[in-house]
């Protein structure tokens, strides 16, 4: 018995030590063919190895392999995936029973790597099943960690390659080594597209805890410093991006501010989502805060919670005004809707809150609820510039002169474009948005009590307005617009009374300086672009201002150039006076199948009479406009002080312009035409107009009987 088991001992050990023996001397490069089978049958995709192959068992397992290529997807380029020049590593032995696996060495040379997504979204780096081990309750997903002693990747190169988009080469060296405390120690560098960067990190892997990583690296002149607690469930992190302007440098964003931006969160890895807990974002004294969840399946929304608070928005960029800012919404996001339910925002003295939803499949639509106490819009005002009655005096056109065109005039012949109309897409969106505002503030007034109702269903838009004016007036609209194919039918109605917006009248301490402006318009139309709308537009509309007074180089300010030229050319005592005190203006447009005719147009200032004819055609835009300034009586003018009594506006919307003559000759590109019926039309006006006592209650009349829809009157 004692000599059988000796027998069979001794047996043992020569088979072990055979086995020994050639583990340790054999050549196992012949087992090529089922290692490029097994690792293609467990990827799926095509894997060999063109070069030397190395195997060894004993003393350490290891591998030395030269020219290793895994194949692309079939629907990629038909270049490998990857490529790798040479790998070798070696393995401790013993680590591989008692744990944790230690990687004595490790190199890579000559790496190349294509990452590729295709149109429908597929990328290559996805290898079918899935084929990772899954996380169970006893383990709590953790996983053996691995120590690497030395490591060396050289010459890597990694391209991202997308539909549409150019590809994004990164290319690196990086040096691994495990210190004396057992933490892993890298750092390389390299170039991420056109742009240099660094990059040294550390992991140290902290028992049960997890692990620290520490990473500070540098792209061009940004450089980001970043801290991490991994553990199996969660990540910690915080970092800093310094500075932020050299950042944004980097993607064409300027203006940005030269300070650090710093950021932090909590990174939940949770069996059905994602969550980022407390993940906040600060440069200088602006916070932002943010709550997010990401379902791991794409069904889901994701949802958001979002927070921003900042004490001066111009330390952001410099040329915002010196205001503060927060704002807060809960957002969902899916492929299906977008959604901010609720949202607020104030900035400054305004605020803005309310719900938005977004319908992304077909039919599309938008739903927008929302309300305002006050939108304060002066903060954001340029400051009026000065008055200068030199100004306009040295723009406006000088007696005897030729046609003088606008300045700046567009380069386009029409102002009403020829392009069709997207009202296909009106067809496809349905709109519902509400706005109440309690009070709207401008520098030149304050408005109240805002209501806007947009809404479109089916190719029906719909527009309804109204608001109340603080110094006095109110005012109602609606525009419908309704889609027959390529075409449209336009609804046009308005109606505002006794408005005092002061938009030239300069400082006033009493509102009733400012002239009350009246404002109604009925209009109606049919066409497939603008310019075919305009050139079938049928209905009227009718201006008028009562008395107060205007600052008169604040007219060229509130205007452009031709209404600035106008005004000085009709108006003479505007270059030696500061204000005229009007005491009304009337001006009718009757518009007929796209022409539209003046039918009145007067307007009385305590010391002359403006009176005007003419026509505006819609179809070809071009204006014939006359005008005739006489002197009232009694109020120590006379004729003969007028130096340009007749103004006559010519060319067209795009490039419009003034001819005038002292002697009642129209100047048109030079050629002096003797007048003829419009002139004398002009003049008869002007002086019927200077015989009756009441010429502004007349010219209301007038307009109100053949123009104005009824109850539209202006104050005299």
């Amino acid at each position: 018995m004692t000599r059988a088991l000796m027998f069979i001992g001794g047996l043992l050990l020569i088979v072990v030590a055979a086995a020994l023996l050639y583990l340790s001397f054999a050549d196992l490069s012949r087992h090529r063919p089922q290692v490029e089978a097994a690792v293609s049958s467990a990827l799926g995709r095509d894997f060999r190895i063109a070069g030397e192959l190395k195997l060894r068992a004993l003393p350490n397992p290891s591998v030395v392999a030269e020219g290793v290529t895994l194949a692309n997807a079939e629907w990629g380029a038909p270049t490998p995936m990857v490529s790798i020049g040479r790998v070798s590593a070696e393995v401790d032995l013993w680590s591989l029973v008692s744990g944790p696996i230690r990687i004595k060495w490790l190199e890579l040379r000559d790496v190349a790597i294509l990452l590729e997504q295709n149109a429908a979204g597929k990328a290559n780096w996805a290898f079918g099943a899935d084929t990772q081990p899954k996380a169970t309750a006893e383990s709590g997903g953790r996983r053996l960690p691995v120590v690497i002693e030395l490591a060396s990747l050289e010459n890597v190169d990694v391209s991202l390659r997308r539909p549409e988009r150019d590809d994004f080469r990164v290319h690196a060296a990086i040096a691994l080594r495990t210190d004396e405390r057992g933490v892993l120690v890298a750092s390389g560098s390299g170039s991420a597209g056109e742009l240099p960067f660094t990059v040294d990190g550390m992991i140290a892997v902290e028992g049960q805890a997890g692990a620290r990583v520490g990473i500070d690296a540098s792209l061009a002149e940004a450089t980001l410093r970043a801290n991490a607690l991994l553990s199996p469930k969660q990540v910690k992190f915080e970092g800093t991006v310094s500075p932020l302007s050299k950042l944004g440098q980097l993607f064409a964003i300027e203006g940005l501010p030269v300070a650090d931006l710093g950021l932090a969160g909590t990174l939940i890895l949770g069996a059905d989502r994602y969550e980022l807990r407390d993940g906040s974002a600060k440069l200088l004294d602006v916070e932002s805060r943010i709550n997010a969840r990401v379902p791991r399946s794409g069904d889901a929304p994701i949802e958001l919670e979002i927070s921003i608070n900042a004490p001066n928005i111009k330390e952001i960029r410099a040329e915002l005004p010196m205001l503060a800012l927060s704002s807060a919404a809960t957002a969902r996001l899916s492929a299906d809707e977008i959604s901010l339910d609720p949202f607020e925002i104030k900035v400054g003295e305004s605020d803005y809150s309310g719900s938005l939803r977004a319908a992304l499949g077909d039919p599309k639509s938008v739903v927008l609820k929302g309300k305002s106490k006050l939108l304060d819009f002066t903060p954001v005002q340029q400051p009026a510039a000065p008055a200068d009655a030199s100004a306009s005096e040295a723009s406006g056109p000088h007696a005897g002169g030729a046609a003088a065109p606008a300045k700046d005039a567009p380069d386009s012949k029409w102002v009403l474009g020829e392009a069709p109309l997207p009202f296909d897409r009106l067809a496809a969106l349905s709109v519902d948005a509400d706005l109440a505002v309690d009070e709207v503030r401008s520098r030149d007034a304050r408005i109240h009590d805002v209501a806007l109702a947009l809404k479109n269903e089916r190719g029906m838009l719909q527009l309804k307005t109204s608001f109340d004016i603080e110094q006095g007036g109110s005012a109602e609209g609606s525009v419908l617009l309704a889609t027959q194919g390529s075409n449209a039918e336009l609804s046009v109605d308005f109606n505002a009374r006794d408005l005092r917006l002061n938009v030239a009248s300069g400082d006033v301490d009493d509102p009733t300086q400012i002239p009350p402006i009246g404002l109604s318009a009925s209009l109606r139309s049919k066409g497939g672009s603008p310019r075919a709308l305009a050139s079938a537009a049928n209905g009227r509309v009718v201006l008028t201002q009562g008395a107060g007074r205007i600052e008169n180089a604040a007219v060229g300010l509130a205007s452009g150039d031709i209404l600035s030229q106008l005004f000085t050319a009709l108006n003479p005592l505007a270059k030696e006076e500061q204000y005229s005190s009007w005491e009304c203006t009337v001006v009718g447009l009757k518009v007929t199948d796209g022409v539209g005719k003046l039918e009145p147009m007067l307007a009385q200032e305590k010391k002359l009479l403006i009176v005007g004819v003419g026509t505006l055609d819609l179809r070809s835009e071009k204006l014939d406009i006359e005008f005739n300034t006489k002197p009232r009586t009694g109020v120590g003018l006379t004729a003969d002080m007028f130096v340009t009594p007749f103004v006559k506006v010519t060319g067209t919307l795009a490039h419009p312009g003034l001819s005038l003559n002292a002697k009642g000759t129209i100047l048109s590109g030079g050629a002096a035409v003797l007048t003829g019926g419009i002139s004398l039309l002009v003049r008869g006006l002007a002086d019927r107009a200077t015989a009756e006592g009441d010429s502004c209650g007349k010219a209301l009349d007038e307009a109100g009987a053949l123009l104005a829809p009824a109850g539209s009157t202006a104050t005299k």
